[in-house]
C-alpha cells in the first residue's frame, strides 16, 4: 500500500508548543510508565501511545462530570437565599447556563435533577418570576423546549410562541441556555447571514449577472438562500438613490 509522503505539509493556524510529546502531555508519563512505552519508539507504539492518552483523557472526563456537576449542586443548595430572590434567581441561571454548556452529552433535564433545580424554580428564575400563574411546569415541558430549539438552525420566537402558548420575550429568556449549544451545533448564523448580504449587496450593484445566478453564487458560497427578488430590489433602490 503506497503512501503520500507528507513531510512537507505544514498545518495551518497550528502552533506546536509542545517538545516532548511524553512529559509535555497531560498525564503522558504516567501513561507511559503504566504502559511501558518508550525509547526505542517505533511508528507503532507511537500512534499506540497518543490513541492510548486520548482515551485516557476521555475517560477522565467521563469521570471528572460525575464528580463537579454534584459539587456545584451542592454549593448551589448551600447558598443562604431566602430573603434574596433576585440574587438566588441570577445564581440559578448561572450555575444551570453554565454545567449545560459545559456538560454537552447530557439534557437539560438532567442538569435540572443533579443540580436539585425544579423545572418551576429554574423557569421562575430565567424570566424572574414573570412566567403566568396558569402556566404548568413539567418535565415533558423542558424536554420538549431544548428538543423544539435545538432541532432547528433558525428559530422564530413568533412560531415557537405559537407552539408552547407563551410569549416569545418569555420563550427567548428561557432559551438562552442553549445559545452556546446551538451556535456550536449550526455555526454563527448571524453573522453568516451578514456575511452573505453583503457579498448579495455586492453581486447586484457591481455586476450584470441575472438575479437567478446571482442568489446561486452566493447560496453556493456561504449556505444562505436568497430570493431572487432581493436582487432586483437591491438594484432598484440603487437606482432611485442615483437620481
Amino acid at each position: 500500500m503506497e503512501h503520500d509522503d507528507l513531510a512537507d505539509v505544514k498545518p495551518l493556524g497550528v502552533r506546536i508548543q509542545i517538545s516532548d510529546g511524553v512529559h509535555g502531555m497531560w498525564m503522558g508519563k504516567e501513561l507511559a510508565e503504566l504502559r511501558n512505552y518508550g525509547v526505542p519508539w517505533t511508528n507503532e507504539t507511537i500512534l499506540n501511545y497518543f490513541e492510548d492518552l486520548v482515551k485516557f483523557h476521555d475517560a477522565w472526563c467521563e469521570s471528572i462530570t460525575a464528580v463537579l456537576l454534584p459539587d456545584m449542586a451542592s454549593e448551589l443548595q448551600a447558598l443562604d437565599l431566602e430573603n434574596e430572590t433576585f440574587s438566588k434567581w441570577k445564581l440559578i441561571r448561572t450555575y444551570v447556563e453554565s454545567a449545560y454548556t459545559k456538560y454537552g452529552d447530557k439534557s437539560l433535564l438532567s442538569i435540572l435533577g443533579i443540580l436539585g433545580v425544579t423545572p418551576t424554580l429554574w423557569i421562575q428564575a430565567c424570566t424572574t418570576g414573570g412566567i403566568p400563574k396558569c402556566f404548568k411546569a413539567s418535565d415533558d415541558f423542558i424536554d420538549e423546549l431544548e428538543h423544539y430549539y435545538m432541532s432547528r438552525d433558525k428559530v422564530v420566537w413568533v412560531e415557537m410562541g405559537k407552539h408552547f402558548g407563551l410569549s416569545a420575550h418569555i420563550l427567548s429568556n428561557l432559551s438562552r441556555v442553549f445559545f452556546a449549544r446551538h451556535k456550536a451545533k449550526y455555526g454563527d448564523l448571524v453573522g453568516q447571514r451578514k456575511s452573505a448580504r453583503e457579498l448579495l449587496n455586492d453581486l447586484a450593484l457591481c455586476t450584470d449577472e441575472t438575479p437567478t445566478h446571482i442568489t446561486k453564487e452566493v447560496f453556493d458560497r456561504t449556505g444562505v438562500e436568497f430570493h431572487i427578488s432581493a436582487v432586483t430590489k437591491i438594484r432598484a433602490r440603487s437606482k432611485q438613490g442615483g437620481k
